[in-house]
């Protein structure tokens, strides 16, 4: 859900961007607002497939009389469901600022791939987690803020995980998600006027600081 809304956000935003409406709408609006508009909207698509999944479980199961709603079937469900939250707001803003720097819709996808990465690693060694039991190696990803959505609920599901842990990395990414707000922040703001030409994030950090 995080990469699929991610990359929705990058999608919009670099439509808005190439199509030039985005000149229109910052002309009533700030890019601050325009940023925080999108990135809600989409919050608020994201979390409504997230109920609609949960209530769908729950009714499933209570159909057939499912043991997955006993014990601690419910606690993944919940934890699950939170770092989808802490997700999207660590990574939200960082797909918008990479639609900002595009010069064509078509570029998009390319744009958005190194912040889908991390995502990736995380979700693909997580089947051999669940069944096999988790390495080093992925313990260390329930630390890093760019791999924790993905490795903490996994390591929660088979019990890998201590409760100060979840805090920890929980903070961590919250920690992150400050920092990476303000600096997609001044990358949209700096790039999404920028068209006609693909926009780099280095030139974008270089002329701030001149």
């Amino acid at each position: 859900m995080i990469s699929f809304y991610g990359m929705a956000i990058t999608q919009s935003v670099g439509e808005e961007k190439t199509s030039r409406v985005v000149e229109v709408m910052l002309a009533t609006v700030r890019s601050t607002q325009l940023l925080t508009g999108k990135v809600i909207g989409f919050a608020g698509l994201a979390f409504a497939q997230m109920v609609v999944l949960g209530a769908t479980f729950v009714a499933c199961g209570l159909a057939v009389g499912s043991h997955a709603l006993r014990g601690s079937a419910g606690v993944v469900v919940l934890i699950g469901a939170l770092w989808l939250v802490l997700g999207y707001a660590l990574y939200c803003s960082a797909f918008a600022a990479a639609g900002a720097m595009i010069s064509r819709q078509a570029d998009a996808a390319n744009a958005a791939l190194p912040l889908l990465i991390p995502l990736i690693v995380a979700y693909s060694l997580a089947n051999a987690v669940l069944f096999g039991g988790a390495s080093s190696f992925y313990h260390v990803l329930a630390f890093i803020p760019w791999t924790a959505p993905v490795a903490v609920p996994t390591l929660f599901a088979i019990g890998a995980i201590a409760a100060w842990q979840i805090i920890l990395s929980a903070l961590l990414c919250v920690i992150a998600t400050i920092v990476t707000a303000r600096l997609a922040g001044i990358v949209y703001q700096r790039s999404v006027m920028q068209a006609g030409t693909r926009v780099k994030l280095r030139q974008v950090l270089r002329a701030g600081a001149r």
